[in-house]
């Protein structure tokens, strides 16, 4: 597990060093002292507000959930909230301008009502097929592993 931890801090900081020499000699970047505040300001936001506050809630959705429920409830929340935090900028329209009308021409808002709708299906469904698992182990008389 050590080297792979390695292995992928080191592709990371690759990556990231190609990125700056990269962006280092466009002219829209080529301030880096303004691009420093926004990724410093980035990993801030997500640890200070956006960590929490999806621990917290994966704390009480654990503490609420039946085990037999929890693998599908929290793949389906998971699988929800990184599809949310992908739109969110497409839904809000960062980007959007009048004098290019081919820039995000779609309805967003109404493409993640359908995805998360879809993903709620399927977390109903894989609940129902947990709850009618445990149920058919029960009725052998064994003990489901979690």
């Amino acid at each position: 597990m050590r080297i792979v931890r390695w292995f992928l801090v080191l592709a990371g900081t690759a990556t990231m060093a190609y990125a700056a020499l990269v962006l280092a000699p466009d002219a829209r970047f080529s301030k880096v002292g303004k691009v420093i505040p926004w990724l410093v300001g980035a990993a801030l936001a997500h640890d200070a507000v956006v960590a929490p506050i999806v621990c917290l809630f994966a704390a009480v959705a654990v503490a609420r959930i039946p085990t037999p429920y929890r693998r599908a409830v929290q793949g389906g929340l998971f699988a929800a909230a990184v599809v949310t935090a992908f739109a969110f900028p497409f839904v809000r329209g960062y980007g959007k301008r009048d004098d290019i009308p081919s820039a995000l021409p779609l309805d967003y808002g109404r493409g993640l009502a359908i995805v998360l709708a879809v993903i709620a299906v399927i977390t109903v469904a894989a609940v129902f097929r947990s709850s009618r698992s445990a149920r058919g182990t029960a009725a052998r008389g064994g003990s489901r592993r979690e």
